[in-house]
Parts: C-alpha cells; sequence; structure tokens
C-alpha cells in the first residue's frame, strides 16, 4: 500500500475442530523485506473457535506501514483459519 495502511476487513472461520481453536494476527511493517522482529502486530483475534464465518473490519489512520500480513500463529493455538473476501484499504482523511 503505497500511501499506508486504512482499513483492513475479511470474513474469517476456524478450519477444523473447535477443540483446534486459530489466533489470527495481523501485522504490518514499512518495508516487505523487514526481518520478523520489525513486524508489528497491529491486531489479535484469539481462541477463534467458529465453524461458521464472522466478519471482522478494523480501521487505522497508518501512514508509515505498507505491508501487511495476516498470520496463522501456530505457537500459541493449533487450530487452521480461513479466509474470505479479504480487503485493505489505503488511509483516507
Amino acid at each position: 500500500m503505497s500511501n499506508g495502511i486504512g482499513e483492513i476487513a475479511f470474513w474469517y472461520r476456524n478450519w477444523g475442530p473447535p477443540e483446534n481453536p486459530s489466533t489470527i494476527r495481523i501485522k504490518v511493517a514499512p518495508g516487505q523485506d523487514d526481518p520478523v522482529t520489525n513486524w508489528t502486530t497491529l491486531y489479535t483475534l484469539s481462541n477463534v473457535t467458529d465453524t461458521v464465518f464472522r466478519y471482522f473490519s478494523f480501521s487505522t489512520y497508518d501512514t508509515s506501514n505498507y505491508y501487511v500480513r495476516v498470520c496463522n500463529d501456530t505457537n500459541t493455538s493449533p487450530g487452521l483459519f480461513c479466509l474470505d473476501n479479504l480487503l485493505i484499504t489505503a488511509p483516507y482523511g
């Protein structure tokens, strides 16, 4: 995102049995080749057990980070997740 990050939205669900929850982390960084230590966690969805899709939307005005990652934190939870209709927009004001 050449102007930064504005809104992040998507539909999500757990991809497996409810007893294996997942943890979704949204991370941002100024450069795509930045080391893992430079990626900042913007938002965390913990203990995702829903087997039906839920909607997530997060608005921000971040003009210093240009890259977004949506990660499965398997160190926290053993489960997998599914995303649909991912939207990432530039900030507006």
